[in-house]
């Protein structure tokens, strides 16, 4: 599971990366303070945490690439592996294991707790990933971030998913 101090410190530099983004497209300093003010306003408006919907809501609104965003931002972020199928599984729990896998394996896959992964799923209270952690789906499902943050949050189709373990680097 990634610390609460991960998570705070990608909200501040979300916030810094988005200021700079915004400064840099804005030629005078008031157009630029305007500008500022709509993005400090929908954070705040969003909860301020860096969640999957706000990062979404804000990258749109300042017209910056999801895909490059989450590059420049989460490249740190280290998967698990998803666990291969037992040994001495049958051939058919091997074939549907790359189809089926429990709450807890994508969990652990890409480092959050079970209890915070189905809080998400089924909408508990509320809670929803963060950025960070759809960025980590993408990934461990061979997808560009952006097809996930337009399926949850805008108006992107359902993307096709194989949760097949990726290759080994150099197979």
């Amino acid at each position: 599971m990634k610390s609460a101090d991960y998570q705070r410190n990608k909200n501040i530099e979300f916030i810094r990366y988005i200021a700079k983004w915004v400064k840099k497209q804005h030629k005078s300093m008031a157009e630029y303070e305007q500008a500022q003010s709509v993005v400090d306003s929908l954070i705040s408006q969003l909860g301020g945490e860096l969640t999957g919907k706000l990062f979404h809501a804000v990258l749109q609104l300042v017209k910056l690439d999801i895909d490059i965003a989450c590059q420049d931002l989460f490249s740190d972020y280290k998967l698990n592996a998803l666990p291969p199928p037992k040994l001495g599984s049958s051939k058919l729990a091997i074939f549907i294991s790359g189809v089926t896998r429990s709450e807890e394996d994508l969990a652990k896959a890409i480092g959050v707790s079970k209890t915070h992964f189905s809080n998400s799923k089924n909408d508990k209270d509320g809670e929803e990933l963060f950025a960070y952690e759809i960025y980590a789906l993408a990934i461990l499902f061979n997808l560009k971030p952006s097809q996930l943050f337009e399926y949850f949050y805008g108006d992107g189709e359902r993307p096709v998913i194989s949760l097949l373990p990726k290759p080994a680097e150099g197979k």
